[in-house]
């Protein structure tokens, strides 16, 4: 029999491994089963999302659509690179099958930290990173995108398979760097067809904008 929650809240219902390959009911997250006891999963419970944990997800802490994996990167995360990167990396791994996510805790501890985080997610591993301030933040934001997911023509979560010219997200990510602004980074983005995997390591940038800007950078 369930137990039930001290606050008089039904526990999310674990399903097993088995079950993993089935569909997502809408208004749903699957939820690691790691950090069901967590404060952000507690939030979720609270707004009437319906919680399906699952035990076998690996480093995916949510699936909030049946193509949306989600992490999160804790504030004590944040300030570890090396550990971070390799989570980052991991989610990164998935897209062939799942478009990527971090929700990245965002405080005075680790505002300092936070723009190498981002540089790292968007430009090496391609992933949305989304900084949130707390756990009430994370629950609103994971809420958001399993709403998203019932509008899928709207949905800036799900993977886009047919993507126009120039794509405004990467077009912004090359604006990042100092002294490229609209123009030079559509030039840019044209003559690098594979941006992620030429222009960020291409002596044309440090042409755009200077090596020792470039510093930090690349």
């Amino acid at each position: 029999m369930m137990n039930e929650d001290k606050r008089g809240l039904s526990p999310a219902r674990p399903i097993s491994s088995q079950a993993f390959g089935m569909k997502l009911p809408a208004g749903s997250m699957f939820v690691n089963e790691r950090i069901k006891q967590s404060e952000v999963v507690k939030k979720l419970q609270q707004s009437g999302v319906s919680v399906i944990v699952q035990d076998s997800m690996g480093s995916v802490d949510f699936f909030t659509s049946n193509t949306t994996a989600t992490v999160l990167v804790s504030e004590a995360e944040v300030m570890d690179r090396q550990h971070y990167q390799n989570k980052l990396m991991k989610l990164a791994q998935k897209q062939n099958k799942y478009r990527g996510v971090a929700l990245v805790e965002k405080t005075p501890l680790t505002e300092q930290y936070c723009g190498d985080l981002q540089k790292f997610g968007v430009i090496d591993c391609n992933l949305v990173v989304l900084p949130v301030r707390n756990a009430t933040e994370m629950a609103q934001q994971l809420m958001s995108m399993v709403h998203q997911d019932e509008q899928p023509a709207n949905n800036p979560y799900r993977r886009r398979h047919r993507v126009g010219p120039i794509d405004s997200n990467v077009l912004d990510t090359v604006q990042l760097f100092p002294g490229i602004g609209t123009v030079k980074a559509k030039a840019l983005l044209k003559r690098f067809k594979s941006w992620h995997h030429q222009l960020c390591s291409s002596h044309s940038i440090h042409l755009s904008v200077g090596f020792s800007r470039c510093q930090g950078y690349l």
